[in-house]
């Protein structure tokens, strides 16, 4: 049960991603 860690690491792409584009 990871789901906070999946959480972080995908906000923190999803960021990166809203960032670069």
């Amino acid at each position: 049960m990871r789901n906070c860690h999946i959480a972080s690491l995908l906000r923190e792409i999803a960021g990166f991603v809203g960032l670069w584009k």
